[in-house]
């Protein structure tokens, strides 16, 4: 028997994986007419259900403990690669399930492994956090420095905020951190019936914010010959400057889009800083362009230059990035991905 699997089933989104089984010795001899059974298993609990069956009489049966294997093997690719992905697989004739090839599954809008089964919603807030589209490199760059800059102010969230695809995206309990703060709803402009606001589980309270906020202080950092720490000072200096900014609007009781403005106006500033380091990518790395740096998530740039091995992998990288780009741009960003799934405007994902 062999097979592929998938990480998502279309109609229910990424909290479950698409296996499609055939009664073959080899993937080369599939075509459309061979003889398949197509199963959508749940990640969390293997449960498992044929949504279609054209055996043409023959007997195809993948067991359980062959389902299992399959959602390890492509949870741990998905894992390495950081993108969904879809896998080949064969049953040997002594029973053994054993992976044949996985590659990104480019046609499905991405999501992080760790989000795939999230409980929590995630709500897309590209347009009011970049100015223009924004690049790979800023995408990264803004995650690091604003999830740093929450926790170091005492909101402990498991990723509040996070990057899919080429979009990016809030969870809902920082939709309601920002509607107890500052009042406002504009984090809450697109949720679906499914994901309404639930009451925040972490406590916040404006005056310990400020109070933790303040403990925080930062070393001067001193720009010589080392690369890297080059980019760990304009990644230090963003974040005391965006709990600075936070610490002035609680103080102040500023608008939430006052503090919006500033902290999208200061995580760009020093995104600017940070492509300087374009030029330096191109003598150590060999890339053509310093433009090419714009396709690099930021810790890859940080690796890079404190790792030969990971400066090594740049040209990969940057391969990887371009083709992951090109696919994304294909697709429509979700307005919201909660429990695996997609949603839009009118309805949720699907095929």
């Amino acid at each position: 028997m062999v097979g592929y699997a998938y990480s998502l089933d279309y109609m229910n989104g990424y909290g479950y994986i698409f296996i499609k089984a055939y009664a073959l010795d080899d993937l080369s001899f599939v075509n459309s007419s061979s003889p398949s059974v197509t199963y959508r298993v749940k990640r969390e609990n293997a449960k498992t259900e044929i949504v279609a069956d054209n055996g043409n009489g023959m007997l195809i049966h993948l067991s359980l403990r062959h389902i299992e294997e399959i959602i390890t093997l492509i949870s741990l690719e998905e894992y390495d690669k950081n993108y969904p992905v879809c896998m080949s697989w064969i049953v040997t004739p002594s029973g053994n399930l054993l992976k044949k090839k996985a590659q990104e599954f480019y046609s499905v809008w991405p999501v992080p492994p760790k989000l795939m089964t999230d409980k929590n919603f995630y709500i897309n807030i590209t347009d009011i956090s970049f100015k223009n589209k924004p690049s790979v490199l800023e995408l990264s760059f803004a995650e690091n420095v604003l999830n740093l800059a929450l926790f170091l102010c005492g909101i402990y969230l498991a990723e509040p905020l996070c990057v899919c695809g080429s979009a990016f995206y809030c969870s809902g309990e920082i939709a309601n951190v920002v509607r107890k703060l500052y009042g406002s709803l504009k984090l809450c402009s697109f949720i679906p019936n499914e994901c309404k606001l639930k009451k925040c589980k972490v406590k916040i309270n404006r005056k310990n914010i400020i109070k933790k906020a303040e403990e925080i202080t930062f070393a001067d950092g001193k720009y010589e010959k080392d690369v890297s720490e080059w980019i760990v000072n304009i990644k230090r200096e963003c974040v005391s400057d965006l709990i600075s900014i936070i610490i002035s609007s609680l103080k102040n009781k500023r608008s939430f889009n006052w503090l919006n403005r500033r902290l999208k106006y200061t995580v760009s500033r020093y995104y600017r800083d940070l492509l300087s380091v374009g030029t330096e990518l191109i003598s150590h790395s060999g890339v053509q362009a310093s433009s090419d740096i714009k396709k690099l998530k930021f810790n890859e740039l940080l690796m890079a230059f404190t790792f030969a091995d990971s400066m090594r992998d740049i040209p990969k990288n940057i391969r990887n990035s371009k083709e992951r780009l090109s696919a994304t741009n294909k697709l429509l960003p979700p307005g919201c991905i909660y429990n695996g799934r997609f949603y839009y405007k009118e309805k949720y994902y699907e095929n």
